[in-house]
């Protein structure tokens, strides 16, 4: 399993990934979820911390887990108007505008509701449930004759 560009293996990406998010700090657990041996997976764990590679990874990792945390709907608003009045890409910028909308319920969605007639809803009710159907046409034609 060759490396890539920054030096993790996918295991190991995965340990780091599994360290901070599901594992919650647990080495071992992280390593079984990378796909380490359960057998060896408090060493693979130490094995991994160890490394700088590894460790600053799992600390990127975690920096970005605590920005996510303390975000805000007044920050993510704020980086959308952002995009909105300054970006250079129209189709984001259009979007933004969309999103900001939505997101401060300035649109109305239309639904449109059609019901059928007493007599089709009867119909489809015979199909389902006969004896219910016959009860309520002898409800309803007892009503209309009062």
């Amino acid at each position: 399993m060759g490396k890539p560009r920054n030096g993790l293996t996918a295991k190991q990406k995965k340990f780091a990934e599994s360290y901070v998010t599901t594992a919650k700090g647990n080495g071992a657990e992280a390593a079984r979820e990378a796909g380490y041996a359960a057998s060896r997976a408090h060493v693979t764990a130490s094995e991994n911390v160890a490394k700088r590679n590894v460790s600053d990874y799992i600390e990127q990792l975690a920096a970005e887990a605590d920005c996510m945390k303390k975000l805000t709907p007044d920050m993510i608003l704020a980086g959308l108007l952002r995009i909105a009045t300054e970006g250079s890409n129209e189709g984001a910028k259009v979007r933004s505008f969309e999103v900001m909308g939505r997101a401060l319920a300035m649109f109305k969605e239309r639904v449109e509701i059609s019901s059928a007639s007493s007599e089709e809803l009867l119909n489809d009710l015979e199909r389902l449930d006969p004896a219910l159907a016959a009860t309520l046409r002898r409800d309803t034609e007892d009503a209309t004759s009062h």
